[in-house]
């Protein structure tokens, strides 16, 4: 993914305190990217809280917005996995109604869902998992 932002935009008062645009951007990046923190290489997520405690000018926080873009965004795992595997056949078959679009786009915006939202599409496609009939017996 080629990163063109510094063609569209310049940023003015690259001096003056981060917007707080700026600061909730960084974070919606961090929280996507989530936490790979080792003991050799502290993670990007964790570098750039202990710089965003440090306090950002809005240079600073726009270079953090630009790296924090180009890296790759982790693939779910578990059920998150299995749901958004589901939303998305959905979606191309054109069979995903207006909560699994949005849930869709809240996943590829916030890269999470709440257990609740996850929870609650495991219980719609638990029946399409699971299709094994069980004959009736009626004594």
């Amino acid at each position: 993914m080629t990163n063109d932002r510094k063609d569209r935009m310049e940023i003015r008062n690259p001096h003056l305190p981060a917007s707080e645009a700026q600061m909730k951007r960084i974070d919606t990046l961090l929280v996507r990217l989530g936490n790979t923190d080792t003991l050799d290489s502290p993670s990007p997520r964790s570098i750039a809280y202990k710089a965003l405690s440090d306090g950002l000018t809005k240079g600073q926080a726009s270079n953090w917005i630009d790296k924090l873009m180009e890296l790759p965004i982790p693939e779910p795992d578990g059920d998150l996995k299995i749901v958004v595997e589901h939303l998305r056949k959905q979606a191309a078959a054109g069979k995903a109604g207006e909560f699994g679009l949005s849930l869709l786009g809240q996943f590829d915006k916030y890269g999470r869902l709440s257990e609740k939202q996850i929870a609650c599409v495991l219980k719609r496609i638990k029946p399409e998992t699971n299709s094994i009939a069980v004959p009736l017996v009626i004594a």
